[in-house]
């Protein structure tokens, strides 16, 4: 990304809309699985925000603002740009089950944070891949 803001936007935007099809994907594959149609709008925001969107709408833009920034951030200190949009993708859910198992409350299970953050991780990779290819 060679510490483009530009190229960094379009990486965030990518991944979570990614993430956004993964997370229908998985509504998908729930309803094969087992006949139970859970409700796309409601199991698509728990994933994307951890279930804080259930206290203020304004914690939809968080995950996406919290990666953007740490993007640019790493991408400034010369730190390989693959990476940093990985982690900037499973930044916002790292920092909330840190904040889970800080607090001892169980919200957010470690058998399902931990699938999540590291899917997080491998979309934001893949969209700071697709950003590069496709030289937006």
């Amino acid at each position: 990304m060679k510490n483009s803001i530009k190229q960094a936007a379009f990486t965030c935007i990518l991944s979570y809309i990614l993430l956004f099809a993964s997370a229908v994907a998985i509504i998908i594959i729930i309803k094969l699985l087992t006949g139970y149609f859970p409700p796309v709008i409601l199991f698509t925001l728990v994933l994307l925000t951890s279930g804080f969107f259930a206290i203020h709408p304004v914690f939809l833009l968080v995950p996406p603002v919290l990666a953007f920034s740490l993007m640019v951030f790493l991408s400034k200190v010369h730190f390989n740009t693959k990476f940093a949009a990985g982690a900037g993708a499973a930044s916002y859910y790292v920092l909330i089950e840190l904040i889970y198992l800080i607090s001892g409350t169980g919200d957010l299970p470690t058998e399902v944070a931990v699938p999540w953050i590291s899917w997080a991780f491998i979309m934001g990779f893949l969209s700071s891949l697709i950003v590069v290819k496709l030289k937006l």
